[in-house]
């Protein structure tokens, strides 16, 4: 029998649909997980565009930058675009009806550089909308994340050499979130992980 091990993989800076950092345009409107019918997004709440065109934009320093999204039907990721800095960066593909999809992303950026992320949405009029769930920043080593809210990517790591991909473990949930950059908090867990 081996034990495993889990680690912090990457932290995130997480930016809520609500931060009014985060610059819309159009008639955006604010929502619930609830009043959608959805599942569990950060904070529980959204920002809905329905069938009219409308962008959001934001600035940020970081060395990475990804979008979530909720989707309400397979035209959803067909009605944005992203752009970074100037450039269209590509759509990820995910669940037709889900909280939390990725819409688009990036990393490698530029350390020290004033970065924009726009998303302009098109709704077609057979599509159901765009939601917005958040937005994840990568900082590098010398961004501050006092203040913010920090979410921790998790791997688990298997000693075994037979079990490479380690397809009894799968970790679907990818965060921690402390509202407090002061606070603490610590892992105990209560057997170890073990695989095998």
């Amino acid at each position: 029998m081996n034990v495993g091990t889990l680690r912090f993989d990457t932290t995130f800076i997480l930016i809520d649909n609500s931060d009014p950092a985060i610059e819309y345009a159009g008639p955006w409107q604010e929502a619930s997980v609830v009043s959608l019918g959805l599942g569990p997004t950060p904070f529980d709440t959204l920002h809905v565009l329905s069938h009219v065109n409308g962008s959001l934009s934001y600035n940020f320093t970081g060395i990475g930058i990804a979008v979530f999204v909720s989707t309400l039907g397979s035209n959803q990721n067909n009605i944005a675009q992203c752009i970074l800095n100037g450039v269209s960066v590509p759509l990820s593909r995910g669940p037709n009806t889900s909280t939390n999809v990725r819409l688009c992303g990036k990393s490698r950026l530029p350390d020290g550089v004033l970065h924009n992320l726009a998303v302009i949405v098109t709704p077609e009029d057979e599509t159901p909308g765009f939601v917005l769930d958040h937005i994840r920043v990568t900082p590098s080593s010398s961004i501050s994340t006092e203040g913010k809210i920090i979410m921790l990517s998790l791997d688990y790591i298997s000693p075994s050499s037979a079990h490479p991909n380690d397809s009894e473990w799968n970790i679907t949930s990818t965060g921690l979130q402390d509202a407090f950059a002061t606070g603490s908090w610590a892992f105990v867990p209560s057997n170890d992980f073990e695989d095998g």
